[in-house]
């Protein structure tokens, strides 16, 4: 029963051996860099301003839509099941738009958000606080644990 246990628990996705599944890749991360235009390596605050706004402003369209869904459902027995699904729907939506939120402040947290330290705390701020995350204590934490990662 031992090895059977064994047996089991070696194999990965697919039925592949922890070896097949660590193998080293057939692309080094020198060749993945050089297929990537350099342009892409160059942040632009315009542009990373223009996506950040973008996604304040689903968020912003996201509860002026459940506002009023809600408004117009509310009180109505015959359609709980249809404000039950409103919220779901609301909250499913609303969670992608935060995660995108956050990750353009991770990416403020990195610095890659623009060449200036201040618009990436700017607005590493700003698209935090609608998510409740403290971004410059975040920040910190964030620094710590990329010095750690690995390590054991």
């Amino acid at each position: 029963m031992g090895s059977e246990v064994r047996q089991r628990s070696s194999a990965g996705k697919g039925g592949k051996s922890e070896d097949e599944l660590l193998a080293p890749l057939p692309f080094s991360y020198a060749d993945l860099r050089a297929a990537i235009p350099p342009h892409c390596f160059q942040p632009s605050l315009a542009l990373s301003i223009y996506y950040g706004m973008r996604d304040l402003f689903f968020c912003f369209i996201l509860f002026v839509s459940i506002y009023y869904v809600d408004k117009s459902l509310a009180g109505q027995p015959d359609l709980a099941w249809a404000h039950q699904l409103a919220w779901v729907a609301y909250t499913f939506a609303q969670g992608t738009m935060f995660w995108a939120l956050f990750v353009v402040g991770h990416d403020c947290g990195h610095g890659s958000f623009s060449d200036s330290k201040f618009w990436n705390d700017f607005f590493g701020h700003i698209f935090h606080t609608p998510i409740l995350v403290p971004f410059h204590s975040w920040r910190l934490s964030h620094k710590k644990h990329h010095n750690v990662t690995g390590n054991i």
